[in-house]
């Protein structure tokens, strides 16, 4: 049985959970780390792993206040990983990307995620 991922954050790291049983993946807070690749990496993992048998559906749940320039290239590894199971069809994969209102600099980050994976993105206001 695969196991849950769960990361507590903080000012620097985001929380994360990345649920098995519903497919559900979330990242959320702040991501300024120095490191990025090393925090990262058991996430990209994690989803190798998940994606050898994966849920039908696969919904990952983006809400960053604030990331850095590392922390968005492993971002971008995470969604093309999605993406390739996506274009295989092994698992129907929805990106939520919330943003609090009226924060155009978060809102234009997903907008330039979407544009480099081919995956449904859905753009959430948070009031």
């Amino acid at each position: 049985m695969m196991q849950n991922l769960s990361i507590v954050g903080n000012d620097v790291m985001p929380s994360v959970e990345f649920n098995y049983e519903t497919g559900v993946l979330r990242i959320e807070g702040r991501s300024l780390l120095e490191d990025a690749v090393g925090f990262y990496q058991p996430l990209l993992l994690w989803i190798d792993k998940y994606l050898k048998d994966p849920k039908q559906k696969t919904t990952i749940i983006i809400n960053l206040e604030y990331f850095n320039s590392a922390s968005a290239r492993m971002i971008a590894k995470i969604l093309m990983k999605l993406e390739e199971a996506y274009e295989k069809d092994l698992t129907e994969v929805r990106v939520i990307w919330k943003y609090i209102e009226n924060d155009d600099i978060m809102l234009e980050k997903g907008k330039e995620f979407k544009s480099i994976v081919f995956l449904p993105f859905e753009f959430e206001v948070i009031r």
